[in-house]
This record gives C-alpha cells, structure tokens and sequence, in this order.
C-alpha cells in the first residue's frame, strides 16, 4: 500500500496557472494538501473572466476549477475566500507582462501565505 504525505499549508494563494492546469483541486481532493483557507485573488477572478468572454479555454478551464475548489471546500472543511482589488482593465491587458502575478504575490506575502 503506497503511503501518501500530506502537506500541511496554513494558507494557499494560488496563482493564475494553478488554477488554470486544475493542479489545487487535484491535490487536495488527492490529499496531497491540507490547509485551512485558500485565498483566490479577485485579480485571478477578472482574469479568467476576460479570457473567457474572449471564447479562450484557458478562462472556463480556470472557473471551473474555482467551481471545483468551492465543492472541496465543503467536503474537505477548509475555507474558500476572495480578496484583494478587482485589476484595472490596463493591469488585465498587461496579464502576460506579469502585472497580475504580482497583485497574488503581494496578497501572499500580506496574508502570510503560500
């Protein structure tokens, strides 16, 4: 039988590519992480949003897999929270010169979170 280590982390701000790639739910619902909150930036939101009103994948991809945690959230008994500013539409333009990147970096550092 293959023992599985789980990783404790207090608190989770995922970035725009692990939401995108489905990778949290998948770890969580595999019990590879364990944490009590997970903080998705406002930023990530508005991001998928704006690439799926584009008719891009990568946006239903990416709120689907938010729908995906909110359900772990029940099952699993973390919380699910949405912080931080909703991005100009310059700083979602910008998204690929890492403007976004940098608005979860900093709501990371200011909740203490990884």
């Amino acid at each position: 039988m293959e023992q599985i280590n789980i990783q404790l982390i207090e608190r989770i701000v995922p970035d725009t590519s692990v939401i995108i790639e489905g990778l949290l739910s998948e770890k969580v619902r595999n019990n590879h992480i364990k944490s009590n909150e997970i903080i998705i930036h406002e930023a990530v939101i508005a991001e998928l949003e704006h690439q799926a009103n584009l008719g891009k994948a990568i946006g239903f991809l990416g709120l689907d897999e938010i729908k995906r945690i909110k359900k772990l959230s029940t099952e699993k008994g973390f919380e699910l929270s949405f912080k931080g500013s909703r991005p100009k539409a310059a700083e979602i333009r910008h998204a690929s010169l890492g403007e976004i990147d940098s608005l979860i970096r900093q709501l990371a550092y200011d909740e203490d979170a990884t």
